[in-house]
């Protein structure tokens, strides 16, 4: 949680990958659900799949990520901070599946 902070970054990946996906035009139904709330860790605590899926109703496959990509620490090579590759992972994956 210490790097939470940077959470915001997750809703801010899953926006990119949908655009990624749908220009490369990927052949899926995509529905993109970017919920803002609080996130404060307790012991009833970041259980978004089971929430989720309700939305999933019906589908024969769905997939939930919760991207938190941080680099830690600084190297020649990247800066300290939040970074893509949860998301470049992801969009990779997704069109070696579907396209």
């Amino acid at each position: 949680m210490a790097h939470m902070k940077t959470d915001k970054a997750g809703a801010a990946q899953a926006l990119a990958l949908a655009r990624l996906l749908i220009r490369a035009e990927v052949p899926i139904r995509l529905r993109l659900l970017l919920p803002a709330a609080d996130n404060l860790p307790s012991g009833a605590s970041i259980a978004a799949a089971l929430f989720l899926a309700p939305f999933a109703a019906g589908a024969r496959r769905w997939l939930h990520f919760d991207f938190e990509s941080w680099s830690a620490p600084a190297t020649a090579l990247r800066p300290e901070g939040a970074n893509v590759v949860g998301l470049r992972a992801t969009y990779a994956m997704m069109r070696r599946l579907y396209a």
